[in-house]
């Protein structure tokens, strides 16, 4: 009886030691050379990156969390690449993951260390890659562009300097200051909004106002005119063309001598439409930083 007592005491003292030893053996870190160039550093499961762990590939990283050798959880990831002699590009993203690609929220920047860019930050939401809610800022050829989207909008705008961009940013709107907005709210099937562009080349500029239709083509997004009015209009000119759309056809197109009306227009939309980006002006300018 004596001896089946301290056998049950030496049980119980030893318990926690198993314990303890197998969560040490689980979270054990190993080198891996998993093929030339790639080198892993962390805890593995049946041969595969499961835990924490880093790896480096091909002017690659990533440290973070995996999933039976997949990046899953949460991580980041860097690539440096040499666009040319004078040109580098540093691609980062730091969030979450699922199955190795980008998965929830996190942080995308895309920054090129060249006097036009291109640059992109992306700040929100992502599904297998795509990003899908949220801020997002650009930087290419010395224009700044702002975008607020998720599933049911589209809201931004630019312009072709980084003070004029900060005064906008800080809620100083005045209609010359941007080169570009759009406001695209999903009604049923299609957008209802307003688009406005001007082009420094040829002192022209153009807006349309109606329901657009969104496409996505090689990766990218834009939004096409379906049924309203589009104006154009050019510094000097006596007149201004407007053309009527329906179901994504010109019905109308003619002429309207009448220049002023079509500025002055131009500028109360303007200064109306900025207003309407108050309430993304924060994300907007937490973006930009991040340029």
């Amino acid at each position: 009886m004596k001896n089946r007592i301290l056998f049950l005491i030496c049980i119980v003292i030893l318990l926690p030691m198993l314990s303890t030893n197998q969560v040490q053996a689980t979270n054990t870190k190993v080198y891996l050379e998993l093929s030339k160039g790639v080198t892993y550093y962390g805890e593995v499961k049946d041969g595969k990156p499961n835990g924490k762990g880093s790896m480096d590939w091909g002017g690659k990283s990533y440290s973070g969390d995996w999933i039976d050798g997949k990046r899953s959880g949460q991580g980041y990831y860097k690539f440096n690449e040499i666009v040319d002699t004078d040109t580098t590009r540093t691609i980062t993203y730091n969030g979450s993951w699922k199955n190795d690609k980008k998965h929830g929220k996190g942080l995308l920047k895309e920054i090129t260390l060249g006097e036009y860019g291109p640059s992109l930050v992306q700040q929100g939401t992502f599904n297998n890659n795509e990003f899908i809610n949220g801020y997002e800022a650009r930087f290419f050829l010395g224009y700044y562009d702002f975008d607020y989207i998720d599933q049911k909008q589209s809201v931004g705008f630019g312009t072709n300097s980084k003070e004029l961009a900060r005064k906008l940013l800080s809620g100083n709107f005045i209609g010359e200051q941007a080169s570009n907005i759009h406001i695209y709210k999903k009604t049923g099937k299609y957008y209802e909004g307003y688009s406005f562009a001007y082009e420094p080349e040829s002192s022209g500029s153009n807006y349309s106002i109606g329901t657009y239709e969104k496409v996505t083509e090689n990766g990218s997004t834009y939004f096409v005119l379906r049924s309203g009015v589009y104006n154009s209009g050019s510094d000097g000119d006596d007149f201004y063309t407007q053309e009527t759309y329906k179901d994504g056809k010109i019905v109308k197109k003619k002429s309207i001598y009448q220049p002023d009306e079509y500025y002055a227009t131009l500028d109360k939309n303007l200064k109306n439409k900025l207003k309407e980006m108050k309430p993304y002006l924060k994300g907007f300018s937490n973006a930009m930083r991040e340029l």
